[in-house]
């Protein structure tokens, strides 16, 4: 019996549930109910309990429910206990409070949950059957008080778009899933879940492809299956909270991109533990830093991966259709596969396919009319939509359920001639259509469907003909290709915000584009098709969110068809009717912006599609006129092994980021007894102050070696402790290993064998040992000729000589000094200058024809504020080797031009802290040049050219200054951006080549700067950037400054005063869905220059956003003047300008004489008056769907024309 107290023989508590005889109870008088964990559910009830509608009561004045059942749609309006079934019915649950479930509750048909940012609290286990979609549509908590959740055969819990859940104090299991169809699925990249004090217990293996994690308290991983990270977006273990994976499990670490730094450890407190278990990394690698590492008993390492498709198996399933087959598109779980095409022989051009692995069966098939060419299932599985020609209907674009047995027909609509192609959202709420010949003129077509309806949103014109629309994985942006585009572009980006399409960017192709194709990271897209010259009919662009760049390039021969990206962003599948030497069906792969074919495959004459399933081990294929013994429809099975081609060892297991600072040094513990069998390659990235860089409990505790290719280098040994020198372990003949820093310790060329160990504390000894010589005493030492005819003591560690009596030094047979009478010799020649390891500069350096810098080995050269004087003009002043890296510190290399430097191949220059490059002559930068903490690069009013092979790199954290130089074809391909950088741009000019993404960091524009070309620069930073006093940051014409930040930040610059100028000259301002707020500063326009920005559907509103451009804060200080000159015309063309400047002057439109100065307000634009606007003698301009809003007592002050009907309306 439960705790109820002074009940009036009206309520009755029985095994955790709230019954009477009748099941009814009504009318109760002062009954005070304890219900289990909330005793302030219910109290001092009287007349309280009511029935509601014959599916529950409420008691205590609608403060609590009780509900016997739910049957289909229902809405509960407060905290509720929840006594028996739920038979959702398709339909939604929608909660209003808490809701508590019995011991007897279970759910018996799929449907959705409302959650409304409430908890649903488990009583008991909770039962899921077989076959059971539930689909959390809004925010909330799942509590399981310590019980679990049991999902039967391919049961789902889906999370829908942008919903955040958490999971608490439960476990889940399951009878069975794939990976194609798992236990827990986010519908899209947006979707977040919580996992709090959980355990998993799953029987197979499951693969997390969507939306983000994030691990609150313990979570372990229990079983025998494989945890496989997929997902694009980070995931972060919290402070004081543990990952665990326990004996005989798996965590494989397989993003579909290259980013290896994707599970994010937020504090010291962050844990990753495996005990008895194993860490799987594909090449893209993963980088692990603050928090910290545990391994304990026996933990496999792979570095490996396996995801290397080793060929096409031998064997594949085929199946007759009959004509043509122009599309297969596989169905989310796996299960079936859809096929369209024309003139089938069982006279149904809709066919869908069971699969289980080995064989296709017929289920359902539905008659479309002459030729369907598109079907795409909806992510849920339940929904199909198909496009074609001549349709029986008469309606083009149809839409069909499916349950797992039948078709159904839900509806359908006119398009026009034909449909080529269909496409759903991630999310499945919107649904692309590209055809030719529209009823409405519009190729391109954006439907929103609620499960019955579709309901147009927008439609765009293309030109003649579409034959392919691809939503980006993110939902965010729309590829589409086709034919006679009316711009000259096959290749158009739209953005989509729920309510309209914009153009992102397009580019010329040739005569027809057959198919397009976003990569799973939506970095990249893949296009196929017949190409014009200067093309070909494979190639890769990479988009970087406004603008795109072709990256790779495949000539086919003819024509390809169908493009296709696997999962795991590596592997693409093209299908089409090759030219010599190609076969129609080619896979390549894709990594480091190279295409390189894996596999091929003879089909016949005619490939039309090609689709991934979505595990990435089949491939499903249609065409026509297929070879003997092949069909028109193909399944084709692909073997995977583990990948050990070369692999760098920043793309390897990486434990901490010393570039970062000792914040993100990982403590690794290898714990007493603890084996780390490693297969592949660690790299021991922590800062010198790191205190747990590896931690070896025990003399037993070890990480081995396992194959001849296994290596493991650590930067820094500092706070490498325990037992450290019998720790690292070749594992087929052990033995122990000194670990000193920055050293490879492997099997490979240039690595250090494990067999050897290092001679050190030396006495009385002649030592010869790979330079490596410490504390020797009364030595003779004869070392590659470098240190000869010593006499009494010399101390030598890593070539550098300490403490030498009598010595001569011969360096390199070239320059023969003794250091100290020969300065002078060193500083000005005669001799060449032969550096082999790291120096630090006591005097400066000039540079000639025959005293020239030679340096042949990696190393350091620290200038201690002294500088190399490049002045003559002789070419190859300094000579680096070939593979060589150099690194220049606190040094000033002066008077440099552009054949100062000869670099070997694969020689690489760093500058870092105190390094300042001034340049006397134009430079032409065509490798190269890592630019690491404060560098100043001078151009004395220079130019440098830059070439598409040269590179400015700047390291996370440094400090950049670019002054008095101009930068000719300079963009992003040119300017690599890492994290917390800040760089100033002090009286320069930017010639851009292509677009200038500031993505990263923070950026201060000093003097004048001068941006030309005809490209844009995207400020996509999440920092605030300065313009500071005295500044003209000037753009001319045909330029634009896109301002785009990855948290939509509305205050992207700071203007530190009136003299902070922006000009516009003929050059164009736009503004993402943010919006900009301009304060303090001025902009001064002229000629015609635009300015846009970008409303945005925000679902949450229901409402279409705006946030626009502002200028001003309503506080006249803060007002931003803009000066319109004379013959000039602001227009703008897109979205709102919001006006809150005080000054009456603030806004100037300079008409002089007869020439006339406007402001224009194009068709759909919108001007908000928060204050008035005082034009002068200027003219405002609108048009038809121009909206003017106004505060109620504010106005233009000024003429305004109008060439259409201005809607005018009252701001709130």
């Amino acid at each position: 019996m439960n705790n109820i107290s002074y009940n009036s023989q009206a309520i009755v508590s029985q095994d955790g549930r709230i019954t009477t005889n009748a099941n009814n109870i009504h009318y109760n008088s002062q009954a005070i109910v304890s219900l289990n964990l909330n005793v302030d559910l219910m109290y001092q009830n009287s007349s309280a309990i009511v029935n509601h509608y014959n599916h529950f009561i409420s008691l205590n004045d609608g403060k609590f429910a009780v509900i016997g059942n739910i049957n289909g749609p229902i809405s509960v309006p407060t905290t509720a206990f929840l006594n028996r079934s739920i038979d959702l019915a398709e339909g939604t649950l929608t909660l209003s409070g808490d809701l508590y479930l019995s011991s007897d509750t279970v759910i018996t048909t799929s449907g959705k949950i409302n959650l409304n940012g409430y908890s649903i609290i488990l009583g008991n286990d909770f039962k899921v059957p077989d076959n059971i979609d539930i689909t959390i549509s809004s925010s909330g908590i799942i509590d399981g008080q310590g019980h679990s959740i049991i999902l039967g055969k391919y049961s789902q819990l889906l999370l829908d778009s942008t919903v955040s859940l958490t999971y608490k104090n439960l476990t889940f299991k399951n009878s069975l899933n794939t990976i194609a169809k798992p236990a827990i699925r986010c519908l899209d990249w947006y979707s977040q879940i919580t996992f709090d004090n959980v355990n998993f217990a799953f029987t197979d293996d499951f693969e997390f492809k969507n939306g983000q994690i994030f691990i609150n308290d313990d979570v372990s991983y229990t079983g025998t299956g494989k945890f496989i990270y997929n997902s694009v977006r980070s995931s972060y273990i919290l402070p004081h909270s543990s990952f665990n994976f326990m004996p005989n499990t798996y965590f494989t670490f397989a993003p579909s991109s290259t980013d290896n730094k994707l599970i994010v450890m937020q504090d010291k407190t962050s844990e990753f533990k495996f005990n008895n278990s194993a860490l799987l990394i594909t090449h893209t690698g993963l980088r692990l830093t603050t928090g910290a590492l545990y391994f304990d008993n026996n933990v496999t390492v792979s570095t490996y991966g396996e995801n290397n498709i080793a060929s096409f198996n031998a064997s594949y399933i085929t199946h007759n259709y009959g004509d043509t087959v122009y599309c297969v598109n596989w169905s989310p779980d796996q299960k079936y596969l859809a096929v369209g095409g024309q003139t089938p022989t069982g006279g149904n051009e809709l066919q869908v396919y069971a699969f289980n692995n080995s064989a296709l069966s017929l289920v359902d098939s539905k008659n479309y009319g002459a030729t369907l060419y598109s079907v795409n299932w909806t992510p849920d599985g339940k929904y199909i939509a198909l496009g074609g020609t001549a349709p029986t209907s008469g309606d083009e674009l149809q839409i069909y359920s499916f349950n797992g047995s039948a078709l159904k027909f839900i509806t359908s609509l006119n398009y026009g001639d034909g449909i080529y192609s269909v496409n759903w959202t991630p999310n499945g709420r919107y649904l692309a259509v590209g055809g030719t010949n529209p009823a409405s003129g519009n190729e391109l077509q954006i439907y929103s469907f609620d499960g019955n309806t579709l309901s147009l949103v927008t439609a765009q014109n293309y030109g003649d003909s579409i034959y392919s629309v691809n939503w980006s994985p993110d939902g965010r942006y729309l590829a589409i290709g086709g034919s006679t585009p009316d711009s000259g572009n096959e290749l158009q980006i739209y953005s989509f915000n729920g309510v309209a399409l914009s153009l992102v960017t397009s580019q010329d192709y040739g005569s027809y584009i057959y198919s397009v194709n976003w990569s799973p990271d939506a970095k990249n897209i893949a296009i196929g098709g017949v190409p014009d010259a200067g093309h070909e009919e494979l190639e890769v662009y990479y988009f970087n969110g406004s603008s795109i760049s072709r990256v790779a390039y495949v000539d086919y021969g003819s024509y390809v068809y169908s493009v296709n990206w696997n999962l795991n962003g590596r592997d693409l599948a093209i299908g089409g009717f090759p030219g010599a030497g190609h076969e129609e069906i080619e896979v390549y792969s894709f990594a480091n912006s190279t295409l390189s074919l894996k596999a091929s495959q003879n089909y016949g004459t005619f490939l039309y599609s090609v689709n991934w399933s979505p595990d990435g081990k089949y491939l499903g294929i249609g065409g026509r006129l297929p070879a003997v013994s092949h069909d028109e429809i193909e399944v084709y099975k692909f073997d995977y092994t583990p990948d050990i081609s070369v692999q760098a060892l920043t793309n390897s297991l990486v434990l901490g980021n010393s570039t970062l600072g000792s914040n993100n040094d990982l403590s690794t513990y290898i714990l007493s007894g603890a084996r780390v069998h490693l297969n592949g390659e660690i790299l021991c990235d922590n800062t010198a102050n790191s205190q747990d860089n590896l931690n070896f409990a025990s003399r037993s505790s070890s990480i081995n070696l396992e194959e001849p290719i296994s290596k493991i280098k650590i930067i820094n040994n500092e706070g490498i402790s325990g037992w450290n020198q019998e720790s690292i372990l070749r594992a087929e003949n052990p033995s122990n290993a000194w670990i000193t820093d920055n050293t490879t310790y492997g099997y490979g060329i240039g690595e250090t064998d494990l067999t050897a160990n290092l001679v050190y504390n030396n006495s009385n000894a002649i030592v010869s040992l790979e330079k490596e010589v410490v504390y020797v005493s009364n030595a003779t030492i004869n070392n590659n000729n470098l240190i000869g005819y010593n006499s009494s003591v010399i101390i030598g560690h890593e070539q550098a000589i300490i403490n030498n009596s009598n010595a001569i030094i011969l360096l390199n047979d070239k320059v023969s000094i003794a250091l100290n009478d020969r300065m002078y010799a060193f500083t000005f020649g005669p001799g060449d200058i032969y550096f082999d390891n790291s120096v630090t500069l006591s005097t400066d350096l000039f540079l000639s024809e025959n005293h020239k810098l030679l340096i042949y080995n990696d190393m350091v050269i620290d200038g201690s504020n002294h500088f190399i004087d490049f002045s003559y003009s002789n070419s190859g002043l300094l000579y680096i080797d070939n593979n060589c890296t150099v690194t220049f510190r606190n040094i000033n290399l002066r008077n440099m031009h552009n054949h100062s430097i000869n670099k070997g191949a694969g020689a690489k220059i760093y500058f870092v802290n105190g390094s300042s490059l001034n340049f006397a002559y134009k430079y032409l930068l065509l490798d190269e040049w890592t630019l690491d903490g404060d560098v100043i690069i001078n151009g004395n009013v220079n130019d440098i050219q830059v070439t598409p092979s040269g590179k400015f790199i700047l390291a996370a954290g440094s400090n950049v200054t670019l002054q008095n130089l101009k930068l000719l074809d300079f963009s992003s391909d040119n300017f690599v951006l890492n994290d917390n950088v800040s760089v100033i741009f002090r009286d320069s000019e930017l010639n851009l080549g292509g677009d200038l993404n500031l993505s990263k960091g923070s950026y201060l524009f000093e003097g004048d700067i001068n941006i030309t070309g005809t490209n844009k620069i995207i400020y996509q930073s999440d920092i605030t950037s300065t313009i500071a006093k005295n500044t003209l940051l000037y753009f001319s014409v045909g330029t634009t400054l896109s301002v785009d930040p990855f948290n939509q930040n509305s205050n992207s610059f700071y203007f530190e005063d009136r003299t902070s100028n922006l000009y516009l000259d003929s050059a164009n301002l736009y503004v993402s869905r943010g919006g900009l707020n301009l304060l303090n500063g001025t902009m001064f326009v002229n000629g015609v220059s635009s300015m846009q920005s970008e409303p945005y559907y925000d679902s949450g509103l229901s409402a279409t956003v705006d946030n626009g451009i502002t200028f001003g804060n309503q506080l006249e200080e803060n007002d931003f003047f803009c000066n319109v000159s004379p013959s000039s015309m602001l227009d703008l063309f897109a979205g709102s300008l919001n006006y809150k400047n005080i000054a009456i002057n603030a806004f100037i439109l300079n008409k002089q004489y007869a020439p006339q100065v406007f402001l224009n307000i194009s068709s759909g634009s919108t001007l908000n008056l928060y204050e008035s606007l005082n034009i002068g003698n200027g003219i405002v301009i609108g048009y038809d769907n121009t909206k003017i809003y106004r505060r109620p007592d504010k106005e233009i002050v000024g003429s305004v024309n109008s060439f259409g009907n201005i809607i005018y309306g009252i701001l709130d």
